[in-house]
């Protein structure tokens, strides 16, 4: 027979139950929050980057038009969610179609509506000229996550050039 005071003065060994417990509840809860916090930066991170594929092609716009000597129009389709690029001639006439092949966006980012000297378009087809002289209209177009509501302003980014500086900017959770 084993005295009880040896016992009692053993170390314990492992973890009881309920302290094993309580700590997969601390890892579940600090799981599912940067589960939820990851998420939400992918869900921006897909409407920024269609974001600065529009800033892009407004800068490729403007670039082609110096270099080339004729006017860059920057198309945008509403209604296939596309935009490209046309040379047109001093006249208006297409020279060159699509001189940047038609891009579209992710399945869950849709184009709302683009501005354009104050005409706004959210369906159908839009154009911005860029001139050879380096000037263009003021644009702007909305972008959201198709998911997100369209009356909340935080969904939204918005791109826009303006004709002063040629400079365009993105301005997230805003419909400006």
């Amino acid at each position: 027979m084993i005295p009880t005071t040896r016992l009692q003065n053993r170390p314990r060994r492992g973890f009881t139950i309920a302290e094993i417990l309580v700590v997969l509840v601390i890892i579940a809860f600090a799981s599912t929050v940067s589960l939820l916090a990851y998420s939400n930066y992918r869900k921006g991170a897909t409407v920024r980057s269609a974001a600065e594929m529009v800033k892009r092609t407004m800068v490729d716009a403007r670039y082609r038009a110096i270099a080339e000597g004729q006017t860059a129009r920057l198309v945008f389709d509403l209604t296939h969610q596309a935009f490209w690029i046309d040379i047109v001639d001093g006249g208006g006439q297409v020279v060159t179609p699509m001189a940047l092949p038609p891009t579209t966006f992710g399945l869950d980012v849709v184009m709302e509506s683009v501005q354009i000297q104050g005409i706004v378009a959210t369906t159908d087809q839009i154009a911005a000229d860029f001139k050879a002289d380096g000037t263009n209209p003021l644009t702007k177009v909305h972008l959201r996550r198709e998911a997100d509501d369209p009356n909340l302003d935080e969904s939204y980014f918005t791109v826009q050039i303006y004709p002063s500086s040629a400079e365009p900017h993105i301005w997230p959770n805003t419909r400006r």
